[in-house]
């Protein structure tokens, strides 16, 4: 039996990402990649979607325009989508910032949702890749102005939030930011239990079955204070 599995980790990612969105090459190669992967219904890769032209199409860059067949999503048990959010570092002072990011997401999950119509309990989900909170103070306790944001009770709740507003399950992946709660927790063991009741999430690992043979796996880290 064939498994594709999805392998989250804070690591992983974050470098996967400076790598994807650094280099003109690998966009050029992923295009190439996409469009063989479409030979067979004739479909055309555009190259002239620039993300940093605020003119762009939201549906096309997005993919839907050349990569999704609303006709035959529905039926596609191998088909999904899952959003993948980068390091969050939320400053609780600039929460507008992010609610207009999460519109943009949302505008893919919702016709995801269409798409995929039966199966979108399964097919479509949302992953967070941790480091929730700013690493600073940001005006966030009268009664300790010194205090970072990250780690604490206040962050991770005020991210829960943020994440369940999005209206799919979500997935989210500690990071070392997430265990910084060094003033309200003298443990990493108190930190991180604080962090999966905030998330509601039983372990800090997951491992989640998006679409037929296909797994999605999140490694969390579950030390900070005690690394060495």
């Amino acid at each position: 039996m064939i498994i594709r599995y999805i392998i989250l980790s804070t690591l992983l990612i974050a470098s996967s990402n400076v790598q994807a969105f650094s280099s003109s090459n690998n966009e050029a190669f992923q295009r190439a990649l996409l469009a063989e992967r479409l030979n067979n219904n004739n479909a055309k890769v555009s190259s002239t979607v620039n993300p940093l032209d605020e003119t762009f199409d939201d549906d096309e860059y997005c993919g839907f325009e050349y990569c999704w067949n609303d006709d035959t999503a529905n039926s596609d048990p191998y088909s999904f989508v899952v959003p993948v959010l980068g390091d969050l570092h939320i400053d609780p002072r600039k929460m507008e910032d992010y609610e207009t990011g999460r519109e943009h997401i949302k505008r893919v999950i919702t016709k995801a949702k269409q798409s995929i119509g039966d199966r979108e309990d399964e097919g479509v989900a949302i992953v967070s890749l941790g480091d929730l909170g700013e690493s600073k103070n940001c005006d966030h306790n009268e009664d300790n102005p010194f205090e970072l944001f990250a780690g604490t009770t206040q962050c991770h709740e005020l991210a829960a939030d943020f994440l369940n507003s999005f209206d799919v399950p979500y997935e989210v992946i500690g990071g070392n930011h997430d265990l910084e709660g060094i003033d309200e927790f003298d443990t990493d063991s108190k930190n991180l239990r604080r962090f999966l009741q905030a998330h509601g999430k039983p372990t800090p690992q997951f491992c989640r079955q998006v679409a037929e043979k296909t797994l999605l796996v999140g490694l969390c880290s579950t030390i900070f204070r005690d690394a060495k």
